[in-house]
């Protein structure tokens, strides 16, 4: 699947605007800057509760929190370093831009995000976005 695909997946989902915001490496995806594999969405917790419940759903750990997945889309709650106290995750979906339709969580709460995960593919993404908005 693309990720375009993976778009019309979410879209199929008819979330509520405010309830979620993609993140991951959607933000870079959507702009063709780099591929992805899935999709990640953030969701408050009423939506994730929601989907819980649902069969087609799993919960699976990731670190120190969980997440349910469902093919290549995935909720997120909370996505472990997320947990930090600089992160508001509701802020994101407050700030997230509409792109094709779908609110993307902003290239500068993604570069934000991406600095304080500090893994080598943050690192990555950090780059490929600041050169991104160098240049746009």
């Amino acid at each position: 699947m693309s990720f375009f695909e993976y778009m019309e997946e979410v879209k199929k989902m008819d979330l509520p605007l405010g309830e979620y915001a993609i993140l991951g490496s959607g933000p870079l995806a959507v702009r063709g800057i780099r591929e992805t594999k899935d999709i990640d969405l953030i969701v408050t917790l009423a939506i994730y509760t929601q989907y819980k419940e649902q069969e087609k759903w799993d919960e699976l750990p990731y670190r120190d929190t969980l997440f349910l997945k469902n093919g290549p889309v995935e909720l997120w709650e909370r996505i472990g370093f997320l947990e930090d106290k600089r992160i508001n995750i509701q802020g994101f979906i407050d700030r997230a831009e509409m792109i094709m339709g779908l609110p993307f969580v902003n290239l500068y709460d993604f570069i934000y995000w991406k600095k304080i995960a500090d893994r080598e593919k943050d690192k990555r993404d950090v780059i490929l976005a600041e050169e991104y908005l160098a240049s746009h």
